[in-house]
């Protein structure tokens, strides 16, 4: 065929491109068995899957009798069948094995090292845990600094169990942690394991894990349940481990920990989380929606705008990349998880020389959906109705 006489036709994508932010966020747990030679890292589509690879042939009864006689040391069925029976969590699940060891310092130092293990996770599996749950042990405040390092360096979140045993130890216990990633929570929770037939206590860690996977998936409309809070949401339990006092309309026990960014259990209608913060010295960062809203969106856009690097369209694609931008913006707008934002190309740091560099920098500035913390109602009690009296007198 020529080019030079004759009909030539080609087509190439122009315009704004699609962002999808996804609703299935990866988790990682680090759990304990004595079924391992060493530590060992796993990664499954799904929670139920991942019950099903360590279980084997075995049945409940199976995992009961071997219980019985003196095997599974460590909890990695405890919780993985307390998820299964509570949730269908079908997102993709990496489980990092400890290794149990009688000797506790030896298994402290397995722990640790399972936790370290889970930086392996994007480079091993092509994911990111976007949340990660260590089960029973993060009282321990090495164990927990490890936990930190861990989500700080994937962008993670997690929970810290203070496991307090009142107040003051709560304040003490939460003082020694400042960071975005982390939420403290109060004390643990109880509910029946199947395991022993009997009531049980479970880290609040490795529960409102599971929690905040299944409020991810939730809004199966607009696919933005990651942006939604965990506090006052249902936690199908028994009961906390600790009772705090929770009086509607009046100071009470939970005032304290609010206003010391710890989240607690309060009975209300079922057990309830009540608060979601971080414990960030930034008072901006310590509202833990709005630092996984802003989370999300970050690396949403990566994707996207990764096709105009380098490309031979120039300037365009870089118009068109902000313009992929926008777009996204206008959509998180349009699901509620923002109520405002605009997009700006940053001329401080697009400087002519970063051009000719081939650098453009842009700036989005946006407002999350701002969740309510406290709705006050006033009653005043006025004298200008009197002449409804009247009315009724004479009528």
């Amino acid at each position: 065929m020529s080019i030079a006489r004759g009909a030539v036709s080609s087509w190439q994508a122009i315009g704004a491109r699609p962002v999808r932010v996804s609703a299935t966020e990866p988790i990682a747990m680090v759990l304990v068995s004595d079924e391992v030679e060493a530590n060992e890292l796993h990664y499954f589509d799904s929670v139920p899957k991942a019950l099903m690879h360590f279980m084997g042939e075995r049945t409940l009864d199976d995992l009961k009798y071997t219980l019985k006689m003196g095997g599974l040391k460590g909890n990695i069925f405890k919780y993985l069948i307390w998820a299964n029976n509570k949730y269908e969590i079908i997102v993709p699940t990496v489980v990092s094995v400890a290794k149990w060891d009688e000797d506790e310092s030896a298994l402290k130092t397995n722990i640790i090292q399972a936790i370290a293990d889970l930086k392996k996770v994007p480079a091993m599996y092509k994911v990111r845990p976007d949340i990660i749950a260590v089960a029973d042990h993060t009282t321990d405040i090495d164990v927990a600094k490890q936990l930190v390092a861990t989500t700080h360096l994937l962008r993670a979140r997690t929970f810290v169990d203070l496991n307090a045993a009142d107040g003051s130890d709560a304040l003490a216990k939460r003082g020694q942690f400042g960071s975005e990633r982390v939420t403290p929570v109060y004390c643990n929770i109880k509910d029946w394991n199947t395991l022993i037939d009997s009531s049980d206590e479970f880290s609040a860690n490795f529960c409102l894990s599971i929690l905040r996977c299944a409020i991810d998936a939730s809004d199966t409309t607009r696919g933005v349940g990651w942006s939604y809070s965990l506090s006052n949401k249902l936690l199908p339990v028994a009961d906390a481990t600790k009772d705090v006092d929770f009086i509607l309309g009046l100071p009470d026990e939970t005032d304290l920990l609010t206003n010391n960014q710890i989240t607690t259990f309060i009975e209300f209608q079922g057990i309830r989380v009540w608060n979601y913060q971080t414990c960030s010295a930034d008072a901006l960062l310590q509202d833990a929606t709005r630092v996984r809203i802003f989370d999300k969106l970050t690396f949403a856009v990566l994707p996207a705008i990764f096709p105009f690097i380098d490309s031979d369209r120039g300037v365009k694609a870089v118009k068109e990349a902000k313009d992929t931008i926008r777009a996204f913006v206008a959509d998180m707008i349009g699901k509620e998880v923002l109520i405002g934002g605009m997009i700006e190309l940053d001329t401080d740091l697009t400087t002519p020389t970063a051009i000719t560099n081939g650098e453009f920098y842009f700036k989005v500035l946006a407002q999350e959906n701002p969740k309510p913390v406290k709705i006050a109602v006033e009653f005043n009690r006025v004298d200008i109705y009197s002449d409804v009296v009247y009315k009724i007198i004479n009528g």
